[in-house]
């Protein structure tokens, strides 16, 4: 998971408007959205609740696995699938 500087920042809970080129149409990700992250390093598929929708990447907090609880702003192509719109 990467940071991102406040100038990349969309308005809260907002959607991006552009399908990347692979992973999930961000158009469809929302503010409360959960959604799969795939398992990426030592980390296993876990489930994140989305805060924001940016660019390149959500924001928001995971809801299980070894991250639970834990702040984190995946990519767009690390989202699995849409768990709950």
């Amino acid at each position: 998971m990467t940071s991102h500087g406040s100038s990349e920042l969309s308005s809260s809970c907002s959607s991006f408007s552009t399908v990347p080129e692979m992973g999930i149409d961000p158009t469809r990700l929302r503010c409360g959205s959960i959604v799969v992250i795939e398992a990426f390093d030592d980390i296993p598929e876990h489930l994140f609740q989305i805060d924001e929708v940016l660019e390149d990447c959500v924001t928001g907090f995971a809801l299980s696995g070894p991250l639970s609880g834990e702040y984190g702003e995946p990519g767009l192509a690390l989202i699995k699938a849409i768990h709950r719109v």
